[in-house]
């Protein structure tokens, strides 16, 4: 039976404490658990199991998750899984969205994911289904993962799909490594939101001052690095502190248009540019010592595209490693190749 003000209801106000139990909450919550448990009782008790075991995802989820998450260990999922969705919706207790690629997926309001958990663990389940649950999206993200080449324009589409399930694969992550084992996020910061920062080095066959003067020329960054389309100077004259570059830069089909001002410069030493527009927080660092008759170069990067894309830290940082790699790589050959 569908109850058309159940989702509004619950969305005005967060069951917080259903886990305690109906008798001591206040009467408005007392309603709003009352009706849960209402709907809860007009299903049949395979609805009831799937209800229970879908409070495991976390944001949305599509009908693959659902099979391989919920009825796995039973070799197959029922044949009518569709259908128990659906029930599911006309009840109010699920809601559909369209996904990438035609991908049929949903999502469940918070207050009722704290409903289906509270049973889940009554039935002594959670545990069980949360294993699978971290299972499926590691092995998952890592599928995905595994040849991800950084493609500037994505066409592959592999950045929809990976935002799409950013909050299974946070989860994921943050089960897999607990906060207290990561990184301690900044004051104020977006939860999982840090820049990556990403150190490389490369030995160039070429002197020292011709390498510093090459990277120095703004109109050579995009023959270097693929993620670059335009660079040039915003006034004349040569590269020096306080210098302001105007770039257009494509990561992963998205268009950025990006100022970046010179933050360091010590002549054949030391160049650093900074993003000073809100697009994106980027740094680069770029320091330069000889070693015999070559040079070394050293590139670290301090990187938040996270502020445009959905990414986990995880995914985020290996993006950013095997970009810095192919670039490095590619800038040698270039030097190395000159007369």
């Amino acid at each position: 039976m569908a109850l058309p003000f159940l989702q509004q209801r619950l969305t005005e106000s967060k069951l917080e404490t259903l886990s305690k139990g109906g008798r001591n909450l206040p009467a408005r919550q007392q309603t709003l658990r009352a009706t849960l448990d209402w709907s809860y009782a007009l299903l049949d008790s395979e609805s009831r199991q799937l209800f229970n075991r879908l409070g495991i995802f976390r944001g949305n989820f599509n009908l693959t998750a659902v099979a391989q998450v919920c009825f796995a260990d039973d070799q197959n999922s029922p044949a009518d899984l569709l259908d128990k969705l659906s029930s599911l919706v006309d009840q109010s207790l699920l809601k559909p969205l369209e996904g990438a690629k035609a991908d049929l997926r949903f999502i469940m309001l918070e207050t009722m994911r704290e409903y289906t958990l509270q049973k889940l663990h009554e039935t002594g389940d959670y545990e069980f289904f949360q294993t699978r649950y971290r299972q499926y999206y590691t092995e998952l993200l890592t599928n995905l993962t595994a040849d991800f080449y950084v493609d500037p324009e994505d066409q592959r589409g592999l950045t929809e799909v990976l935002e799409q399930d950013f909050d299974n694969f946070q989860a994921v992550q943050s089960l897999a490594w607990p906060q207290s084992e990561q990184e301690k996020e900044p004051e104020n910061a977006p939860k999982g939101r840090r820049p990556v920062r990403v150190e490389g080095h490369i030995l160039i066959k070429r002197p020292l001052e011709e390498v510093f003067a090459y990277l120095c020329q703004a109109e050579n960054w995009p023959v270097w690095n693929s993620l670059i389309k335009e660079c040039r100077p915003l006034e004349p004259g040569p590269a020096e502190l306080g210098k302001v570059y105007y770039s257009v830069t494509s990561i992963l089909g998205r268009r950025l248009e990006q100022r970046a001002v010179v933050t360091e410069f010590v002549p054949n030493q030391l160049f650093e540019v900074r993003a000073v527009t809100n697009s994106i927080q980027v740094t680069h660092r770029l320091s330069f010592s000889q070693e015999d008759s070559q040079t070394r170069l050293t590139f670290t990067t301090t990187n938040g595209i996270g502020q445009i894309f959905r990414f986990t830290q995880l995914v985020l940082g290996n993006i950013i490693r095997k970009a810095v790699e192919i670039q490095l790589n590619h800038l040698k050959v270039l030097l190395e190749k000159q007369p």
